[in-house]
């Protein structure tokens, strides 16, 4: 077909405003390109072949081919929409969705038409439905084509506006431009429930304030809204806001995560690349999905039971994920330039409010996750680091304010190690700050002190960590950490503590480190016996059972094993030894089954090693194990006798974990419930 004929001329879209949706869906045309779309040999081939035109046609053809697989979109069934012909390993094959999100990002600022405002009017509502019956990885593709939709479409349907456009040939009147603080006084239908965030942003009559406090606490909350309303100014960043609040309100618990993920993913990957316009636009986007803090005394009170999908939200903690987001990004810009926060408008606005709303009621530390809401106050006032220290140093206990030395090293967010360490010949100064961070709550600390040893640089942070949360610190670029006790190095370019030849304090008598020297843990273990048997009252030490056993270096089991018929003393002692570290242990008791005599050893071996006892001589040994000892009538265990119907027998006779029937049945998942292994 020459190239001239192979896009016909536009054809007017349906013309009445009053128009029903169901017009659109029963429109010859787009039945027409449902139905070629279906009688098509090969449809891959067909999405194939769009999704290379969409790379190189210019804006008015790609509104027009939006329009073909938009209606596929709203009117094939959901799976044969959502799902690629080849699977989802072919990235050049795409489904209908993915392919109607990749026209829509390619589309830009470009208007949209007027068949292709009617057609994603349809896609709208598809959406919508499959909010509700689609769940888990599933909704991905239908999620990222909800990110690419228009947002004047969402507008029409919040407003019940159905989006039937005119005809082609009058060209539409461009609204008049809308008073900013108009736009914030809209609200959404009553019959959604809106969270804390978008009733804070749209609510701006006093008739709306929360009833919870008196005059005085209305008289602040007015304050604070006109002040946002003052700052707010650009319309159409309220408006960005706004959307993007409503889309995470709006979505399920599956979906909420994934956008979650999503932004952390995009955060990572826009800071890697230094796309700081990026990095503000993730930013007003999870801060906008902010819920206001709460007190810790309202969770305390006595209250009704929590709902199902509460309780899935709580336990999920997508909030505290969100703040621990917020002030990772907001970490990465300058907020004293005008421009950078220019750009971050409504969200520090917004994130403001929230603060001060809650500070007309009580203190910001009495809120649930106080730690991050500190830390997020102050990196809105520009005092991240001295005023949230303060805060979080107040709230300390007894036993941390003990730490006082280590703060100092950290005071106004810099390290600054103590003057014995600054004095070692390996530690310098370098002058370059190394941005690091708590690992637990994202405080920044920034350290230019560095260890150079055999060659290697590594930078200084404290040995214990942040002393607030009592975590450690974490570089953010990745570079390599020490902490700041084990810098002692002696002659031999060793640490002085491990060191043979010095004798550092980790070296046994035996010229090896303590730890690893299984002499000096077994010499340990014949002393525990001794003051265990002294000093120790009565049930303090789990073991104590076992260490008797072996007290003295003789073997001598339980009363309930020696009282086994099975079960004598021989009087000839037999010679073992640990086949770890070597220790020896004697043994006369043997159990005598089926003619067949066996030299008694502890079960667990020797205990300060994990090593098991052998037999020097080779005779045959056998553990003291109760369950192994308790032999039935029949001469077999008791536990696996299928006559006796031991603990091991099943239903059908054979032992459980060799029967394949109760391995169907799923025995070995209502074994671990039965043991607590997990909750039901």
């Amino acid at each position: 077909m020459p190239p001239e004929k192979r896009w016909r001329p536009a054809v007017t879209a349906p013309g009445s405003g009053e128009a029903a949706v169901e017009d659109w869906k029963n429109h010859p045309r787009l039945q027409k390109h449902v139905r070629r779309f279906l009688d098509s040999s090969d449809p891959g081939r067909v999405l194939s072949r769009y999704s290379a035109q969409a790379q190189n046609l210019d804006q008015e053809k790609l509104l027009r081919i939006a329009v073909h697989v938009g209606a596929w979109v709203a009117l094939l069934p959901v799976e044969q929409a959502a799902v690629s012909s080849c699977g989802e390993d072919d990235v050049s094959r795409p489904s209908p969705v993915q392919l109607l999100a990749q026209i829509l990002h390619l589309r830009g600022r470009a208007k949209i038409t007027d068949w292709l405002q009617g057609v994603l009017h349809l896609v709208a509502r598809r959406l919508q439905d499959v909010r509700r019956n689609v769940q888990g990885q599933a909704a991905a593709p239908w999620i990222e084509l909800r990110r690419s939709m228009p947002k004047a479409i969402w507008r029409d349907l919040r407003t019940q506006r159905p989006a039937i456009p005119p005809t082609c040939s009058k060209p539409k009147e461009k609204p008049e431009p809308a008073d900013p603080v108009k736009c914030l006084k809209r609200k959404p239908p009553p019959e959604q429930s809106e969270p804390a965030g978008a009733r804070v942003a749209v609510e701006v009559e006093s008739d709306m304030f929360p009833q919870s406090g008196g005059p005085a606490f209305e008289v602040v909350l007015a304050s604070d809204f006109h002040l946002k309303i003052s700052e707010l100014g650009n319309e159409k960043a309220v408006r960005r806001f706004y959307h993007d609040e409503a889309a995470f309100s709006k979505a399920n618990f599956d979906e909420r995560s994934l956008q979650l993920d999503a932004l952390e993913a995009r955060l990572v990957k826009a800071v890697a690349s230094e796309s700081w316009d990026k990095v503000c636009s993730l930013i007003r986007e999870a801060a906008a999905a902010l819920a206001a803090p709460r007190q810790k005394a309202a969770l305390e009170e006595a209250a009704a039971p929590m709902p199902e999908d509460a309780q899935e939200l709580l336990q999920a903690n997508l909030q505290s994920k969100l703040r621990k987001l917020v002030c990772k990004g907001l970490g990465y810009v300058d907020l004293s330039d005008a421009g950078t926060a220019s750009q971050l408008e409504p969200a520090l606005s917004f994130m403001k409010l929230l603060i001060e709303r809650f500070k007309a009621r009580g203190q910001l530390e009495e809120a649930r996750a106080a730690k991050q809401w500190l830390r997020l106050q102050g990196i809105l006032t520009g005092e991240a680091k001295t005023e949230t220290d303060a805060n979080l140093e107040n709230s300390l206990t007894e036993a941390s304010r003990r730490k006082e030395g280590t703060l100092r090293t950290t005071k106004g967010g810099v390290y600054t190690p103590g003057q014995k360490i600054q004095d070692n010949a390996l530690v310098r100064n370098t002058g370059r700050d190394v941005v690091l961070t708590c690992n637990k709550c994202g405080v920044e600390l920034r350290s230019s002190w560095v260890f150079d040893y055999r060659g290697k640089l590594q930078t200084l942070v404290p040995t214990n960590g942040h002393t607030a949360c009592r975590d450690k610190y974490i570089s953010v670029t990745g570079i390599p950490l020490v902490r700041d006790t084990l810098l002692d190095i002696c002659p031999h370019n060793t640490r002085l503590s491990i060191c043979v030849k010095c004798g550092g304090n980790s070296i046994c008598i035996h010229k090896k480190q303590r730890f690893q020297c299984q002499l000096c843990k077994a010499a340990a273990t014949t002393q525990s016996e001794v003051n265990l048997d002294s000093s120790q009252p009565e049930g303090r030490v789990k073991r104590r059972s076992v260490l008797k056993t072996t007290k003295g270096g003789v073997y001598t089991p339980g009363q309930k094993i020696q009282d086994n018929p099975l079960v004598r003393n021989t009087g000839h002692d037999v010679l073992l030894i640990c086949n770890k570290c070597g220790v020896e242990l004697r043994s006369s008791w043997v159990f005598d089954c089926r003619g067949k005599v066996q030299t008694l050893v502890p079960n667990n071996g020797h205990g300060a090693c994990g090593g098991k006892y052998v037999s020097v001589t080779g005779i045959p040994l056998f553990r003291d194990s109760s369950g192994m000892l308790d032999i039935c009538p029949h001469e077999s265990r008791r536990s696996t006798c299928v006559k006796c119907g031991g603990s091991e027998i099943c239903i059908h006779k054979k032992r459980k974990y060799d029967c394949m029937l109760c391995k169907a049945a799923g025995y070995k998942k209502r074994t671990r419930r039965q043991h607590g292994q997990f909750a039901e």
